[in-house]
């Protein structure tokens, strides 16, 4: 088998996992908007490219498909409680579980899809007896909830603080980018790479996850919002200081637009007074530093199919059309 027939296939197993555990645990019914398994995708490649060789046992490809299932779950878990926070409708498209089912339900969902990541992947490591795997993914879930609360408590400080860019940096990097690290260095891991080369795969994964973060905050911004598929503005109508707001943060108080009660014709003025002070050029630089750190980590990884599999990742998280 192709190492691209191999990695369709890992795929589709992996989606198959997915839906599997959730009509396990009767979840069958309930709509979960797809994404595009970003995640589980940085696992499986990173393990290619250390194993480019698509031959392995039945219990390889059982693990692969359960690290990755496990991967997805805990990222569907962190979205469903990220939404009820930003009180968010939309969700690539669809309603959000939390107004759908109201904020109880969709809680517990996020906390059950939580608890079955974990114990999959601590079932998956229990069959190769490796407790450096189970401690990486469990500091990873407890990392992207830190990031979670401090955001909140970002929010929560209201004008009595001046937003911090280096704070805002910081709880993306346990937010988002902490998965995208775990999943590439995870994947290098289970190729059989040594902990100090798979750490070069955790700070390719980093840095690709901050850029992801930053351009979602900025297309929040300046995005179409059909090709978005969901909600442009929400991170203003919620309060959800991102670093465009952050950076631009002086101007918009001058414009006297941090206000409360915030309607569609102050969200027009805050993107031209975002654009007008710089803050929306100066936080595309933040962006394009990351992402092009993930692209020189890229550079040093091996030459094979794989390879051009990432360059592809690299190429989405690079285009702002979208």
């Amino acid at each position: 088998m192709t190492l691209e027939k191999g990695y369709s296939s890992l795929l589709g197993l992996v989606q198959q996992k997915i839906k599997d555990i959730k009509r396990e645990i009767d979840l069958e019914e309930i709509v979960f908007p797809e994404g595009k398994q970003l995640r589980p995708r940085l696992f499986i490649i990173s393990f290619l490219l250390s194993h480019p060789s698509y031959s392995y046992d039945n219990s390889t490809e059982k693990r692969l498909v359960n690290t990755a299932a496990a991967i997805e779950l805990l990222h569907e878990a962190s979205l469903i409680h990220d939404d009820i926070l930003d009180r968010a409708e939309v969700r690539r498209g669809k309603t959000t579980l939390h107004t759908s089912h109201g904020k109880a339900t969709a809680l517990l969902i996020g906390d059950i899809l939580f608890c079955k990541s974990i114990e999959l992947v601590i079932n998956t490591i229990y069959h190769i007896s490796n407790a450096f795997f189970t401690l990486k993914f469990i500091v990873t879930a407890g990392n992207i909830a830190k990031g979670e609360m401090l955001q909140q408590l970002n929010l929560s400080k209201g004008k009595t603080i001046s937003p911090n860019v280096q704070d805002y940096l910081k709880y993306i990097r346990n937010k988002t980018a902490v998965l995208f690290a775990a999943a590439c260095e995870l994947g290098a891991l289970h190729a059989g790479l040594k902990r100090i080369e798979a750490l070069e795969y955790w700070k390719f994964g980093e840095a690709l996850g901050m850029a992801f973060q930053i351009r979602d905050d900025i297309l929040d911004l300046i995005a179409d919002e059909e090709a978005l598929g969901k909600d442009i503005g929400k991170d203003y109508f919620t309060d959800n200081l991102t670093l465009p707001y952050i950076i631009g943060y002086q101007s918009l108080e001058e414009q006297n637009l941090l206000i409360s009660q915030k309607q569609q014709s102050d969200f027009i003025k805050v993107k031209e007074t975002l654009e007008h002070c710089g803050a929306i050029e100066s936080s595309l630089d933040h962006y394009h530093k990351y992402l092009n750190e993930a692209k020189e980590k890229l550079s040093n990884f091996p030459k094979n199919k794989a390879h051009i599999l990432l360059q592809d990742i690299i190429e989405k998280v690079g285009d702002l059309q979208q």
